[in-house]
């Protein structure tokens, strides 16, 4: 959800998300589990596996049992493998597209509990083997009225949501 909220906010984005400055209406994102990510397939193995992070670039922080007993010292190399990481990743192109990678320092700085709920989760999103489903209701009070009516009576035969996807032999 950080990442959806994220992309909605990044003025790279709009082209492709939006209509006239505002949230398309219907997204449908898809995963395939593919060799591009999946990290059992031997071409990210092989390409990633001289990747060395360092667990204590700035000292350690571990006691001899590897419980933690610096924690500014942990965030501090944690960091640092993560920024690596991104620099790495960067690197990589997807189709001969660029990626974009960024570092949190912390996640939850992007969602509060005040933003989405485990109710709301519940309510209006599927997930499915290929997909993250994420519906909009009927119901007035909460989501606005649909921009395309033929496509919400499409989506209201299956509670809302596009049909679960199925992995495909061709």
């Amino acid at each position: 959800m950080a990442d959806l909220i994220s992309i909605t906010n990044s003025k790279d984005y709009d082209e492709i998300i939006k209509i006239e400055d505002s949230v398309k209406p219907l997204w449908v994102l898809l995963v395939d589990g593919g060799p591009d990510e999946n990290p059992r397939y031997l071409k990210n193995i092989t390409e990633y596996s001289g990747i060395v992070l360092s667990i204590d670039h700035f000292g350690t922080y571990l006691n001899s049992q590897g419980q933690v007993i610096n924690e500014e010292l942990a965030i501090k190399n944690f960091q640092f493998s993560g920024e690596k990481l991104r620099d790495l990743w960067q690197c990589d192109k997807i189709h001969d597209k660029p990626i974009k990678v960024t570092y949190l320092d912390n996640h939850t700085d992007m969602l509060t509990n005040d933003d989405i709920s485990w109710q709301w989760i519940e309510y209006y999103c599927q997930i499915c083997c290929y997909s993250l489903d994420i519906r909009k209701c009927i119901n007035r009070n909460c989501c606005k009225p649909p921009w395309a009516p033929e496509a919400t009576i499409l989506l209201q035969e299956n509670n809302g949501f596009l049909p679960p996807m199925i992995q495909g032999h061709d």
